[in-house]
């Protein structure tokens, strides 16, 4: 489909008119003709159109098949999916800093409002901390899944990245023996542990502390 195919569809769909975007976009109407002709908008002119109609300017050059009916959910009900997101990265001071005050002042930089606003204009991404910040137009589908919280952390995050678990896969994929699984989960469980050592004997010390008897063997 082409551009001009696709601006309009998506005009109808959002209850208005190319003449009526080209002309908040431009300050004049005249540029409609020239679209629907087929000619292209420049650029930027394109983001603005796309912030006008809640959507990106990919889909302003969607094919046919892309507006193929497909079955989004995952489960028979939509209400037992979950949106799959994470913190990748967060903020530090270590302890042997030798200028933590120079440090603390480059983190509360970082976290001003508007230094905030400037990196999500500039990727589009999610606020980590509270306040008045718009959501990315692009991301305006995981907003119910955000607000009222169906959401589960990345599976990475729940082993250490030294145990390379990609591998563990590939070899669990490309074993055809009819014990793969459990040698599969053997090996995961056995590594898990290897790995977590130190975290698991912090467990134990603070389960003996406060009395509790939660099993980390």
């Amino acid at each position: 489909m082409s551009f001009k195919e696709n601006i309009n569809r998506i005009c109808l769909e959002r209850g208005t008119n190319l003449t009526a975007v080209v002309k908040q976009v431009k300050g004049s109407s005249s540029f409609t003709s020239s679209i629907n002709k087929g000619s292209l908008p420049k650029e930027d002119e394109m983001v603005q159109m796309a912030k006008i109609l809640n959507c990106s300017v990919i889909d302003f050059f969607m094919d046919e098949e892309d507006l193929a009916p497909q079955n989004e959910s995952q489960n028979e009900d939509e209400a037992d999916n979950v949106l799959n997101s994470g913190i990748d990265v967060q903020f530090c001071v270590m302890k042997a800093c030798k200028n933590k005050e120079a440090a603390y002042e480059v983190l509360r930089f970082l976290y001003e409002d508007d230094t905030i606003r400037t990196y999500l204009d500039e990727q589009g991404g999610i606020a980590c901390k509270q306040g008045d910040f718009q959501l990315s137009s692009e991301l305006e589908g995981v907003r119910p899944y955000i607000e009222s919280d169906r959401m589960a952390d990345f599976q990475d995050h729940h082993y250490p990245s030294e145990m390379s678990v990609d591998a563990m896969i590939q070899t669990y994929l490309l074993d055809d023996s009819a014990d793969a699984k459990k040698t599969f989960l053997n090996k995961f469980d056995k590594d898990w542990k290897r790995y977590n050592r130190d975290l698991i004997w912090k467990v134990q010390q603070y389960n003996e502390k406060e009395g509790t008897s939660e099993d980390t063997k």
